[in-house]
C-alpha cells in the first residue's frame, strides 16, 4: 500500500502525518510554529518532519510529500506566495523541501482548505459529475469545490467566500468580518466589554442562553448561513461539508444553521439542506488531504 507524508502548515502549529491510501493517519507529529522569520518557520517545518521520520520504519525514498499552506500559493512553481499569518512571501517551499530531502519521490503544494476539501472528496466517493463543496469556519472562512475530483479554481480566488460583501449599519463589511473567529471575538469583546473573551466562551454563553452571547451567535449563524447559501446558488453541489474549529466544536449549531439557510431558499432548493453535513474528520482533513494529494501525484 502506498503511503505519503501529509503536512499541514499553520501560524500556530505544523502537523505532519504518515497517510495511507485509505486516508488513515498511521503516525503523526506536531510542533509549534516559530514565525519569527521565514527561516525559523522553515526550521519548524523540518523539525516536524524529522521527528516523524524517526518514528516510522520507512525510507524517504518511498515517500512523497503533500503540503497544505494557508493563503495564496503557486502550485505549479511550488511557491508560498502570501500568508498573512506566516513570515513567508514568495517563499520557494517545494524547492527548499526537495533540497533538504533529495531522496523523496516528490512534493506537491496547495492551499490548506483545498487539501481538506480533497480529503472530503476522496471520502465521499461521489458519482462522476457530482460536485462537493467544503466550507471551513475557524479563524477565517473559506471554501473549495471539486467536480470529478478536479478543483474549480477560477483564476485563483475561487472559493474565497470571505470576500463576499455583508454590509451592516452602513459599514462596508465582508463575510470574513462577520464569520471569522478572530473578528467574532473582537466584536464580542467590544459589545460585552470583555477584552479577553474567546470564541469558545461566546458559543458556551449561547448554549447557556446568555442574552448577550445569544444575540452575537444568532447574528453569526445568519451570516454563516448566507455564505453557505451563496455556494448553493452558484454551484448547487451534491454534498456540502462544513469544517473548521467553530463548527466542529459546536455541532449542535447545524440544525439552526439549516433553518437560517431555508429562510433564504426557494422551495425547489430545500433538497440541498439534506446534503449539508459536518466533516467526519477530527479537524485533520487538511493533513489527510495533503497526504492523499502527494500520493496521487507521484
Amino acid at each position: 500500500m502506498k503511503k505519503a507524508l501529509g503536512i499541514d502548515i499553520g501560524g500556530t502549529k505544523i502537523a505532519v502525518g504518515l497517510i495511507d491510501e485509505n486516508g488513515s493517519v498511521l503516525a503523526e507529529n506536531k510542533v509549534t510554529s516559530n514565525i519569527s522569520t521565514k527561516e525559523t518557520m522553515f526550521a519548524s517545518l523540518t523539525e516536524a518532519i524529522d521527528q516523524l521520520v524517526e518514528k516510522i520504519d520507512m525510507p524517504l525514498s518511498q515517500l512523497s510529500f503533500g503540503v497544505g499552506v494557508p493563503g495564496l500559493v503557486n502550485r505549479e512553481q511550488g511557491i508560498a506566495v502570501f500568508q498573512n499569518n506566516l513570515p513567508w512571501e514568495n517563499f520557494p517551499i517545494v524547492a527548499r523541501i526537495q533540497e533538504k530531502y533529495p531522496e523523496i519521490l516528490g512534493v506537491t503544494i496547495d492551499n490548506d482548505v483545498y487539501q481538506a476539501a480533497y480529503a472530503e472528496w476522496k471520502a465521499a466517493k461521489l458519482s462522476a459529475g457530482d460536485t462537493l463543496t467544503f466550507i471551513t469556519a475557524s479563524t477565517g472562512i473559506s471554501s473549495a469545490s471539486l467536480t470529478n475530483g478536479a478543483f474549480i479554481r477560477g483564476q485563483g480566488f475561487a472559493g474565497e467566500i470571505g470576500l463576499l460583501p455583508r454590509p451592516k449599519n452602513g459599514e462596508k463589511l465582508t463575510l470574513e468580518d462577520s464569520v471569522g473567529g478572530n473578528n467574532l471575538a473582537k466584536r464580542a469583546a467590544e459589545k460585552l466589554n470583555r477584552p479577553e473573551i474567546t470564541t469558545k466562551e461566546i458559543f458556551a454563553g449561547y448554549f447557556a442562553q446568555q442574552p448577550a452571547e445569544t444575540a452575537i451567535v444568532t447574528e453569526w449563524i445568519a451570516d454563516f448561513a448566507y455564505g453557505i447559501y451563496a455556494m448553493i446558488t452558484v454551484l448547487d453541489p451534491m454534498v456540502i461539508v462544513l469544517g473548521g474549529s467553530i463548527i466542529k466544536l459546536n455541532p449542535d449549531l447545524l440544525p439552526t444553521i439549516k433553518e437560517e439557510i431555508k429562510k433564504l431558499m426557494i422551495p425547489a432548493q430545500y433538497r440541498s439542506l439534506e446534503q449539508i453535513k459536518i466533516s467526519d474528520y477530527d479537524n485533520n482533513a487538511g493533513l489527510i488531504g495533503a497526504g492523499l494529494s502527494g500520493m496521487d501525484k507521484f
